[in-house]
This record gives C-alpha cells, structure tokens and sequence, in this order.
C-alpha cells in the first residue's frame, strides 16, 4: 500500500499534478475523488523552463532550444562547449518564481471550488513537471542538483496556511496518474 493512503486515509488531500502544459487540482476525501472538484489550469511545467530559458539568455546570452532547456532543468546543468556547466542557482529561481503560480492556482481553485484550504490535510503533488533535477555521474551516482517543486510550492503556501502539508509523490511522479495517487 502507498505510505499516503494509510496516513490520509481519512480527511482532505489535494492532488496537485503538474504536466508540461497544464496543472490538474482535485479534492480526495477519504481516499475517494470529490465529485466535481476537478480543475485543470493551463499552466504547467514548461512556464518553469520558459522562465529558466530567460533567465540563461540574460545571464548567459545564450538562446537554448526547447529540448536543451528541458533537459537543464531535469539535470540543473547545461552543455556549454566540452563541458557541464553548473545552473542549480538557476534551476531554483526557475522553480521558485513558478511555485508563486502555482500557488495562486491553488487558491483561485479553492475559492472556485468553494472549500477552505484550512480543510486540506495535504497537498500531494505529482506529474513529470513536479519532480527534482538530477543526473547521473561517471560513476553511476544518481546526483541531485535541485529539490522537487513540491519544497518550492511549500515554501510559497507558508504565509497562506502552513498547517498543509506538502509531499511529493513517493512513487514515479510522471506514472501517478496511471498507477494510482492513492492505491491501497
């Protein structure tokens, strides 16, 4: 069983999961979907990478490609040359300017939906745009360079409601919708 269902398995959860082009928001009561509580906003994990591809032209003045821009912000480092250049820095202000997004969000989603977010336990973020940078060494280490969202959108939603607590998804981020965020 996942270690949330068994925690939360009673009570409200957020399910926060953010794609590449859009975030989707629903409320888990009791481990069962809220009817009608579904929201998709159309902002996801690219606003992320468009503002780290900014933030490199300015710093660098360098115009990354799409692709390269992914794959920096999945690693937290670019390609110059022969070498890997070093953009935690980089990769964290990204993130951190598009938690503030994402938390506006979830607070216009939560007066849509017309509940209070006091009420939330959790909020359970997911999907391939909420996970951490990181790559893989010379000698086969897994090396992390940059937290995943769900510490930046925590960061954010302190001076809204800090009793919520914000996890990251223990299983494959990008599979949690076809496994199941909460299967027991």
């Amino acid at each position: 069983p996942k270690k949330a269902a068994i925690e939360f398995k009673t009570g409200n959860l957020l399910s926060l999961d953010i794609g590449a082009s859009t975030t989707d928001l629903v409320i888990v009561e009791n481990l069962k979907y809220l009817e009608r509580s579904g929201q998709t906003y159309k902002t996801g994990g690219n606003i992320a990478i468009d503002i780290l591809t900014d933030i490199i032209r300015s710093e660098y003045g360098y115009d990354m490609p799409v692709d390269v821009a992914t794959r920096a912000m999945a690693e937290g480092r670019m390609v110059l040359g022969n070498k890997h250049e070093d953009i935690s820095r980089q990769v964290k202000q990204a993130k951190k300017e598009y938690a503030r997004e994402v938390v506006a969000n979830i607070q216009s989603y939560f007066r849509k939906v017309n509940i209070p977010i006091q009420s939330i336990r959790a909020i359970m973020v997911s999907g391939g745009g909420s996970m951490q940078s990181q790559y893989v060494d010379e000698n086969s280490n897994v090396v992390v360079t940059v937290a995943p969202m769900s510490e930046f959108i925590t960061e954010q939603l302190k001076d809204i409601c800090d009793s919520v607590e914000v996890r990251a998804y223990d299983g494959n981020p990008r599979t949690a919708n076809i496994t199941g965020l909460l299967t027991r």
